[in-house]
């Protein structure tokens, strides 16, 4: 599967608004990172909106500082938005989501 020029905006945007939520899950695969903080929040609330209360979000992130990556694709820089654990934890609270699980590890060799 390939998705050219897809945001999260144009995706969300896609998922209908229906009176009874039909949508139980979503998945986060190091993709939240790619954006500013306050677009996480805005991106969460939406989403939380669409799904069945009671739903899974699986977020797969980094905790730590912003940092610049150079894409392997095309070598252009790509800014990675850290966060702080509890900020981001204290995020999905405040756009309707109850952490249920959580698993870190720490850098592996050759992570920063």
């Amino acid at each position: 599967l390939t998705i050219h020029n897809a945001s999260f905006e144009r995706l969300l945007d896609r998922l209908p608004a229906t009176e009874q939520a039909e949508k139980v899950a979503a998945v986060f695969f190091y993709s939240l990172i790619h954006l500013p903080h306050e677009r996480c929040e805005q991106i969460l609330a939406s989403l939380a909106k669409k799904l069945v209360p009671g739903s899974l979000l699986l977020v797969a992130l980094h905790f730590g500082a912003q940092e610049f990556i150079h894409s392997p694709l095309n070598g252009d820089t790509i800014p990675v938005f850290g966060w702080k654990k509890k900020d981001f934890f204290r995020l999905l609270e405040k756009t309707g989501f109850v952490m249920c699980a959580e698993k870190s590890r720490g850098p592996r060799e050759g992570e920063i």
